[in-house]
C-alpha cells in the first residue's frame, strides 16, 4: 500500500500552503524602554495577536515593568494574547546566579507577579499560568478582554 501524506505533512514541505494557513510573523527590533514610554506604539507596530517574551521581565524593576506591560497590553488586539515568563524566587536559589554569573534578577514570587498584573488593570480571570519542567519558570498567558 503506498504511503499517504497527511495534510500537515504537505504543509511542512510546502511554504506556500503553510503561509496560506498561518499569518506572517515578524520580529521587532526596538528598545523596551522606548516602547514603555512611547505613546504611538500602535501606529508604529500595529495591533498584535500575540506578544511573547522570555528572559526580559526578571531584569526590570516594577516601575519600568508596569509601564512596559501596559504599553504591550495596549498593542494587543481584543482577544490577543501576551505570554510572559518570570523566575519564581521561591523555586530557585539565586546565589549561583549572583555569585558565579553576576546576573542581577529582580526577585518576584508568583503572588508578587499577580499583584503587579492587578496593579495595571489585568484581571486574574484573564491570566492562565503554567510552569516549565523545573517548576522555576512561571508562564503567564494573558488574554485581552
Amino acid at each position: 500500500m503506498p504511503h499517504r501524506r497527511l495534510p500537515e505533512d504537505f504543509e511542512a514541505f510546502n511554504p506556500k500552503a503553510r503561509n496560506r494557513r498561518h499569518k506572517r510573523k515578524e520580529n521587532t527590533n526596538d528598545n523596551v524602554l522606548r516602547i514603555a514610554t512611547r505613546k504611538n506604539n500602535a501606529e508604529i507596530f500595529g495591533l498584535q495577536d500575540l506578544i511573547y517574551s522570555v528572559g526580559l521581565y526578571d531584569y526590570l524593576p516594577d516601575k519600568v515593568l508596569k509601564k512596559l506591560l501596559t504599553a504591550q497590553m495596549n498593542l494587543l488586539k481584543e482577544g490577543g494574547k501576551m505570554i510572559l515568563a518570570f523566575k519564581d524566587c521561591d523555586a530557585y536559589d539565586k546565589t549561583v546566579y549572583d555569585w558565579i554569573c553576576d546576573w542581577q534578577f529582580v526577585q518576584r514570587t508568583e503572588t508578587q507577579v499577580f499583584d503587579l498584573l492587578t496593579d495595571i488593570g489585568i484581571r486574574n480571570q484573564d491570566v492562565t499560568t503554567s510552569r516549565d519542567k523545573s517548576g522555576i519558570i512561571l508562564f503567564c498567558e494573558i488574554t485581552k478582554s
